[in-house]
């Protein structure tokens, strides 16, 4: 039985992180948030250094949080963001193969996919190159802080290191070389291993502030594995949970290192586009982030969008903000049913989206019935539209085109942003430079990005699918005669 708040106060982090799944159990088994938030904040409370400072009477909610729930996690500032493990896992001084402390390994693994990532982006960042130069000094040096970090856990880095970091930081926000950074100043990704783990922060950000409650407090919260925790924290769980969607929300079923890697770097490459392009659509954001994930970890089989049915659960999962439905929530046919999952990411789903080409449009199926259907484009504008055909279907059909558009636009992301040139250099350094001159010049709306395209570029996007006239009808046309 899950203890409740007013013997927590006895907890330690240890029982907290380590206690048992409920026995039993089903698909109807509430979630505790409640009881698991409290046990989380009081385990925080017990280790809480009395000499700490308490947060200001003004903090938001997120530095609330962030400021209660320290004392049980590592807090590693890694330039653009910051990661936060828990403690606790280096009590597991189990080895690896190699004969490493896995915890060790694991948390150095996280760390360096951090950097890799930024170092995507420091590329594509509106920078001269000396300074450009200087930042990528700067990752050599934060990777070798890392390099020494002891089985115990992350050391403190020596003055250089921690400048070095600092800077990393000062490309993606307005920070000074020497600025000491308060909790809340960067955003926030927590790496977590099992569900229970997971439902605790869930359950202490909902008591810490009560709106998010009927966000966060959801029974379907049982499949999640990604996703926003409060604002600029978010959180990956490096488990599925139950099988199948059966047995105590509590049972894990852990996810292998290479999945779980992909999702921390997929949320990674989300927090560097949201800092360089914020005002970019969803759909530009997730194309990117699934690119930055395959050009680092080889492929992306993340569910941040598409269908989540996949061999460990049974609840269907992808939103991408701004959908006037969230496919999470939506029961359909397994995620094998997919012609864009198990391998396609590796080659931007290229082969995939040219079957995809239609007559009329592009082609994806209906799981249930087998039925062809069709979507004219354009399909990438400043605010996205569900067609006709997808809001008045079935599941099956919300679950298809959801994992159709996914690849959509990375496959779109891969070709626009990636491999185009424009005037002889990479066109998204150029947007990029582009949307920091609007921003300047005055405020940004959701047509921002599509102006600054043009912009640079002398011709729109997602106005029709004319390859003379739009990018999108150029990428498709690209797909028909050279992809």
């Amino acid at each position: 039985m899950i203890r409740i708040a007013i013997c927590s106060v006895l907890l330690t982090i240890t029982s907290w992180t380590a206690a048992p799944p409920v026995a039993g159990g089903g698909p109807n088994e509430e979630i505790p948030f409640e009881s698991l938030g409290k046990e989380l904040l009081a385990a925080c409370d017990a280790k809480r250094d009395p000499k700490d400072p308490a947060p200001p009477k003004d903090a938001t909610p997120s530095v609330l949080l962030l400021s209660r729930i320290q004392p049980v996690f590592h807090r590693i500032p890694l330039g653009a963001v910051e990661i936060w493990e828990l403690k606790n896992n280096f009590g597991d001084l189990s080895k690896s193969e190699k004969g490493e402390p896995v915890a060790l390994a694991n948390l150095q693994a996280h760390a360096n996919l951090c950097l890799q990532t930024q170092k995507l982006w420091i590329d594509r960042a509106d920078l001269d190159d000396p300074t450009r130069m200087l930042i990528k000094k700067n990752f050599t040096l934060a990777e070798n802080w890392i390099k020494a970090w002891k089985v115990e856990g992350p050391t403190r880095p020596k003055l250089e290191e921690e400048q070095a970091i600092q800077q990393i930081g000062a490309a993606y926000h307005a920070l000074k070389k020497d600025q000491r950074l308060e909790i809340g100043a960067l955003p926030v990704l927590f790496i977590l291993n099992t569900r229970r783990q997971y439902f605790s922060l869930l359950g202490a950000a909902g008591i810490v502030d009560p709106t998010l409650q009927k966000l966060l407090w959801d029974p379907k919260a049982r499949t999640w594995v990604i996703g926003g925790i409060i604002f600029r924290c978010n959180a990956t769980c490096a488990s599925w949970g139950p099988a199948e969607g059966r047995g105590s929300p509590m049972l894990d079923n852990p996810m292998p290192a290479h999945d779980a890697q992909q999702y921390i770097t997929h949320q990674i490459a989300h927090n560097c586009i949201d800092l360089m392009m914020h005002e970019a659509p969803p759909w530009a954001s997730e194309g990117l982030a699934i690119c930055d994930t395959i050009q680092i970890m080889k492929a992306d089989e993340t569910h941040c969008t598409g269908n989540i049915a996949a061999a460990f659960v049974a609840d269907v999962g992808g939103f991408m903000p701004g959908q006037k439905e969230d496919f999470r929530w939506m029961p359909t046919a397994p995620a094998e049913k997919s012609p864009y999952r198990r391998g396609p990411s590796m080659h931007f789903f290229t082969k995939e989206l040219q079957r995809a080409r239609g007559k009329d449009g592009m082609k994806f199926v209906d799981y249930e019935t087998g039925k062809m259907l069709q979507i004219p484009p354009p399909l990438l504008l400043p605010v996205e539209k569900i067609p006709e055909v997808v809001t008045g279907g079935t599941g099956a059909v919300k679950a298809s085109y959801a994992e159709f558009f996914r690849a959509y636009v990375a496959g779109f992301a891969h070709y626009f942003f990636l491999e185009l040139k424009f005037n002889k250099t990479p066109f998204l350094p150029q947007l990029i430079k582009t949307m920091n001159q609007m921003r300047a010049a005055g405020p940004m709306n959701e047509n921002s990005f599509h102006e600054a395209v043009k912009k640079v570029t002398n011709k729109p996007l997602g106005t029709n699918a004319d390859p003379k006239s739009d990018w999108e009808g150029s990428w498709l046309e690209w797909l028909d005669t050279k992809g």
